[in-house]
C-alpha cells in the first residue's frame, strides 16, 4: 500500500475500512441482526413459558 493511499484511508472509521459497506448495506445488516435477535428472544420466551411433560413410565420385565 502506498503512502498516498494510507493517508486517504486514515480518515475513515476502522469498521468501514474492513467491510466497505454502503449505508444501505449497513442498514440491511442491522435489520437482519435485529430479526435474528427477535426470533431468538421469541424462542426463549416461548420455551420458558412451556412446562415440561413427564415422560411415560417404561415397563421393564
Amino acid at each position: 500500500m502506498s503512502a498516498q493511499s494510507e493517508q486517504k484511508d486514515s480518515g475513515h472509521a476502522p469498521w468501514k475500512l474492513w467491510f466497505h459497506l454502503t449505508e444501505e448495506e449497513r442498514w440491511l445488516v442491522v435489520a437482519i441482526l435485529a430479526l435474528a435477535l427477535l426470533g431468538l428472544t421469541a424462542r426463549y420466551i416461548h420455551l420458558r413459558s412451556q412446562e415440561p411433560d413427564p415422560a411415560p413410565a417404561v415397563e421393564t420385565r
